[in-house]
């Protein structure tokens, strides 16, 4: 991976976990989350770049993945025992 494509996926990372910060039960695609969460064109460099950071929030359990049943995959914030209890 090229440094600006590092670079471009640190940015991706960190502004989808401000986005999660402050929208702690949003969901959405990676097409979604790449024009609503961080109003970005739906061009394919952008798309690969946050499906790539989505990726590693995922293996980092900061994320979790699940699947509609049109096959397409959703994003959102995986849930701590903090929120849990908050909830209850």
């Amino acid at each position: 991976m090229r440094d600006d494509d590092s670079q471009r996926k640190k940015k991706m990372t960190e502004e989808i976990l401000d986005y999660l910060r402050t929208h702690p039960s949003a969901a959405d695609t990676v097409e979604g989350i790449t024009r609503w969460w961080l109003g970005l064109p739906p061009c394919e460099p952008d798309k690969q770049a946050v499906e790539e950071a989505l990726e590693d929030l995922v293996k980092m359990r900061i994320v979790r993945k699940t699947w509609k049943g049109d096959g397409q995959a959703i994003y959102a914030r995986r849930l701590t025992a903090t929120d849990s209890e908050a909830s209850s």
